[in-house]
């Protein structure tokens, strides 16, 4: 962010809670290059924490799968009835896959 002709800065929330947050201005602004520096890093943090975010919401997803198919296979059980068959195929798939790539599939 170019505050004017000569001072440079970075607009962020760190420095102060809520609106109207001053800008990070490290040399006084006039080290564009340190500036820069300073956007990108904090651009990759932003970048990786939402990856991460990301990754965990996958796995809390596929957690909250293993629990519906548990109850399931248990009510199933309980009122004797048979696995559907889509359930068998795809199964089998999966370890078809995983036997083809040799990449464990979590579950």
């Amino acid at each position: 962010m170019n505050m004017c002709l000569c001072c440079h800065a970075v607009k962020s929330n760190l420095n102060e809670a809520g609106k109207g947050s001053a800008p990070i201005c490290p040399g006084w602004g006039c080290q564009a290059d340190k500036v820069q520096r300073l956007a990108e890093a904090l651009q990759e943090r932003k970048v990786g924490r939402g990856n991460i975010a990301q990754i965990q919401q996958a796995e809390l997803t596929v957690a909250y799968v293993k629990d519906i198919n548990a109850k399931l296979d248990t009510v199933m059980q309980h009122l004797k009835l048979a696995t559907p068959p889509l359930a068998n195929n795809a199964e089998v798939m999966e370890r078809d896959i995983a036997a083809s790539h040799a990449v464990p599939i979590k579950r």
